[in-house]
């Protein structure tokens, strides 16, 4: 409510989406659990089963755009900042996806 009245004094820099995507077909996918930390830059995709994805926010977010592993310095700071939230959180999901990438 803040925001909406001017006052930005608690934005988030980061914004944090926990996705527990809906697969029809079997196997490793339909187990997949997501993670995904945006911000006014970067969006970092993690998720136990396939590689991260790295996206700069504003270009096309087509698989062929995926900076990652090319960004794997951006891409390990911002998993941090996943992991922080994790912590402060209580979810041990986003510290096993961070664990098992990075």
């Amino acid at each position: 409510m803040g925001l909406i009245h001017g006052d930005g004094a608690n934005w988030h820099e980061d914004i944090v989406i926990q996705n527990n995507p809906y697969r029809m077909w079997q196997g490793d996918q339909r187990d997949m659990r997501e993670r995904c930390l945006v911000n006014g830059t970067w969006k970092l995709i993690l998720n136990n089963v396939r590689p991260p994805e790295l996206f700069r926010r504003g270009a096309e977010e087509i698989p062929e755009n995926n900076l990652y592993p090319g960004e794997a310095e951006t891409a390990g700071a911002l998993a941090e900042r996943l992991l922080e939230w994790g912590r402060k959180t209580g979810d041990e999901l986003t510290g096993k996806i961070v664990a098992q990438w990075f």
